[in-house]
């Protein structure tokens, strides 16, 4: 998915981020991309927060 992601995109949206191992492999290739995450988890999006700052 992160190579799919075009190098014109600046802010991306995930939806049902969970724990973001997606955005792992974003951050790796994009890493001042401005992510917002949805997650119907307040604990999924706990663990998220906690390896993001």
């Amino acid at each position: 998915m992160a190579e799919l992601l075009p190098e014109t995109v600046v802010n991306l949206l995930d939806l049902g981020c969970g724990t973001g191992l997606e955005l792992d492999e974003i951050f790796k290739i994009r890493p001042n991309i401005k992510v917002t995450g949805v997650d119907l988890s307040k604990a999924m999006l706990g663990i998220l927060n906690k390896k993001t700052s």
